[in-house]
């Protein structure tokens, strides 16, 4: 069984013989990784096209982006990727959604406001330099897109 989320090749999944391993070849890096279950990578190739389009929309009709800061400036919050050897360093596009995440490590945190320009300036190279993955409005329960800066800057400039 094979899968693709668009017609250029970028993703491609595809079962092998013992029906239970999911993989997931991205060819332009020539890189293979394993998914969760076949539903996850699924549900999250469904997805992902949606959730960035909806963020990038909510930024850019209110030129911020928000994020949560353990201080005012300092220890932004983040999570170990579902995906990859790496962390995640939460993104939201809305005051709303930063705020449902403000619950167990991070009931303290506060919410900072980033504008898009420093967003896109200054924070997705370092996030890119740092070689970590951009968390877009994940929820409460700390579940995701998990993203490279690359793809964000494509679909925010």
């Amino acid at each position: 069984m094979t899968l693709s989320t668009n017609e250029t090749g970028d993703e491609f999944g595809f079962l092998k013989d013992d029906r239970e391993t999911i993989y997931v070849w991205w060819h332009e890096m020539n890189e293979l990784e394993v998914a969760a279950s076949f539903e996850a990578f699924v549900e999250v190739k469904q997805m992902e096209g949606d959730v960035i389009e909806a963020f990038c929309e909510r930024v850019e009709a209110n030129g911020l982006v928000f994020g949560l800061s353990a201080k005012q400036d300092e220890g932004w919050a983040y999570a170990p990727s579902h995906v990859e050897a790496t962390d995640v360093l939460l993104f939201f596009s809305s005051r709303k959604f930063a705020l449902a995440c403000r619950t167990e490590e991070w009931t303290d945190y506060h919410v900072i406001e980033l504008p898009v320009e420093l967003f896109l300036k200054r924070w997705l190279p370092n996030v890119s330099e740092d070689e970590l993955l951009c968390g877009l409005d994940w929820s409460s329960g700390l579940v995701g897109l998990e993203d490279d800066s690359e793809t964000m800057l494509e679909f925010l400039e």
